[in-house]
């Protein structure tokens, strides 16, 4: 989508290098274009709540049978994939300022 709203066109080349990156490396590349430097807390914050989640993600399947057992630990995870989500909708929706390829992603 930066590359988009950069060059109004995404070839084949900008697709291939975008997929070889980690999900991490793509949003740490954001705010390296000189079009989107305003979001590099935006982007911070997404990549911290993310970080959470791996850890989190990559305990033992006992552990995450128990965390989701408990109601407290399972309203703070599903709290937390929330505040994730709304992060990551308002990053793609602030790099779209009027040229609707957000639009066309989620539509």
């Amino acid at each position: 989508m930066a590359v988009m709203a950069e060059r109004g066109t995404v070839s084949k080349d900008d697709a291939t290098h975008m997929v070889s990156l980690s999900p991490t490396e793509r949003l740490q590349w954001i705010p390296t274009q000189p079009k989107f430097k305003r979001l590099y807390s935006n982007v911070e914050g997404i990549i911290s709540l993310y970080t959470k989640f791996l850890e989190k993600t990559g305990e033992p399947k006992d552990k995450l049978i128990e965390m989701f057992m408990d109601k407290s630990k399972s309203r703070d995870a599903f709290q937390s994939s929330k505040e994730f989500g709304d992060q990551v909708y308002e990053l793609l929706s602030s790099m779209d300022k009027g040229n609707k390829v957000f639009r066309i992603i989620v539509v």
